[in-house]
Formats: C-alpha cells, structure tokens, sequence
C-alpha cells in the first residue's frame, strides 16, 4: 500500500500515483515515463496474466522463476543455519561442559543474529542481491571449512571437551558464520524471492518458495541429530560442500535485480516486456475507440442525411 502500482491497481488512481512517484524521482519527465510504464505492465499483467495457481506453470518464464526460487529457498535451508539453531546445545556441549556458558552462548548468538541481519538494509542495495549470495556462500563454505577442521584436529582435555582457547576460537567462528548467513542467505532470499514475480502471481509464488524452505528444513532435521551423533564435526564438511554449490548455482543461473524496474523484471528471465506489451495494448484500444467513433458518427451523418431527404 501506498506504492504507485498499488494506486493505479487498486483504485485507478494516478494522480495519488503521480504523487508518490514524484517522491523518489527527479523530473516530471522521469515521473510521467514511469507512469506510463507502470500503466502499460498492469494492463498486460490484467489482460494476459491469470492470477491461478496454474499461471505459475503456464508461462515459461514464471516457471523458471519458480523453480530457482525453490532451489535458493531450499538451499536457505541446507547452508547450517537451520542445523545451528535447531541443535545448538547438542553442538555446543561437543565443545564445552558447562551449561551455563552453552545458554550464554546461544543468547549472544541470537543478539548477534539480529544485529547482524540489520546490515542487510545497506548492503542489499548497495552490493547487489547475487554478490551477497555469492559471497555469503564462499564465507559460510570456508567457515565451515575451518570450524571443522579445528574441531576434529584439536584433543579433547579429559574432561571430554575442548581446551578454553580452542572452544572460544570455535565460537567466534560460529559467529563469523552468522555474520555471513543473516544478510546474504539470511534476507536476501527472501528478497529476491519477493521481486522477481508479477503482482498478478506474487502472493502464490512466493507462498510456495517459502514452504520450501518449511519442508527442506523438517526433512533434514530428521537426519542431521544422527549425523552429528555419527560423525560429530566432520558433518560441518557437508555444510561446506553444500554452500559453495550454493555460491556456483548463483553464479551461473540467478540473475541480478538490483535496481531493475518491477516492469522489466518479466524480460531479464526471458518472459515478455510488460512495458511495451501493455503499452501496446492501450494504444490499440485506443485506436479502437478512436474507430469506433468515428463509425458512430458517420452512422449518424448518414441517418440524418436520409431522414431529410
């Protein structure tokens, strides 16, 4: 609510348009351009794009959008993250014998969390959606890396657990790993996810990719307990693994949507230009309008010269 496309779909109103839009653009020209623009993809998306599940299916281009969708949402669900939270305790007491320090960990690790997907509302626009991806899959993969390594190359004291300096290097390589997940796949997924479908189709799509992540996470909870209880940090090499395909599968197929107009989004996957294609068909209605009275008028020259004769 409140956004120009949100005027103009809901209640028709462009001048409420105009205005928001003169908010964040410079010139009237800019703003009239965009008007147009976001006019013309509407009347498309109204005309040509059904708001049905089956929609998602029937287009090619929502179809690919689709499935990268659920693959990153799943992938979301593979880089650890979910495996740390979930089993915190368990991986901790691997570490420490102290419970007090386990729950004191776990507190600064949930702070830290929050503080450290605030840095998500810079660096997105700033850094662009697939660099972070990118860049949060190689930091999440090496960290993994490392985490295990120095888990599973370090003695144990005879208490079972690790010396001090061991267990505060792991923790703060932990928390690396955070500070890595929380503004790359933490948010960013969600924010891709939200942009690259049409309104007409937005609500079910990314409905769909988010439950991915819901059911990725419940089918490999399941096995991770035993796992861990297997082959204790070596399962961190997995995690490893898991996120650098994640970083290459970015690379190679999921494109940028840094500052890519909601109107053009539909092209940069191989679908149709909104813009055009709308614009295009106002202006045949148009025409046919312009036709229309044309031929009444002449009806009515015609009808009128009979009558009088």
């Amino acid at each position: 609510p409140g956004t120009p496309r949100w005027y103009i779909k809901r209640h028709n109103d462009v001048d409420k348009a105009r205005d928001a839009l003169r908010r964040v653009r410079d010139t009237e020209e800019e703003v009239e351009e965009e008007l147009t623009h976001i006019r013309g993809a509407l009347e498309y998306e109204k005309e040509a794009i059904s708001s049905t599940y089956s929609a998602l299916w029937k287009d090619k281009s929502i179809r690919k959008r689709l499935l990268l969708a659920l693959v990153i949402n799943a992938g979301q669900q593979l880089t650890g993250q979910g495996s740390l939270n979930s089993y915190s305790t368990i991986i901790y007491q691997k570490v420490f014998t102290s419970s007090s320090q386990i729950a004191l960990i776990n507190a600064l690790n949930a702070t830290f969390g929050i503080l450290f997907t605030l840095n998500a509302i810079w660096m997105i626009d700033r850094f662009g959606r697939k660099f972070l991806l990118i860049v949060g899959g190689i930091g999440m993969g090496i960290v993994m890396v490392i985490v295990a390594t120095v888990e599973t190359q370090t003695p144990n004291t005879p208490s079972g657990a690790k010396t001090e300096s061991v267990g505060i290097a792991l923790v703060f390589l932990l928390f690396f790993f955070i500070l890595f997940y929380k503004p790359s796949w933490g948010a960013t997924v969600w924010i891709w996810t939200s942009e690259i479908f049409s309104m007409n189709v937005r609500a079910q799509a990314v409905g769909m990719a988010s439950q991915t992540q819901n059911v990725a996470n419940t089918i490999f909870q399941q096995f991770f307990p035993t796992f861990l209880k297997n082959d204790g940090f070596y399962a961190f090499y997995f995690f490893a693994g898991i996120n650098i395909l994640l970083a290459i599968f970015v690379f190679f197929f999921i494109p940028e949507t840094k500052n890519v107009p909601l109107e053009e989004i539909d092209v940069l996957f191989g679908g149709a230009n909104h813009t055009i294609q709308g614009e295009n068909m106002l202006a045949e209605s148009k025409l046919q309008g312009a036709t229309h009275i044309e031929h009444t008028t002449a009806s009515k020259g015609a009808h009128v010269e009979d009558s009088e004769v």
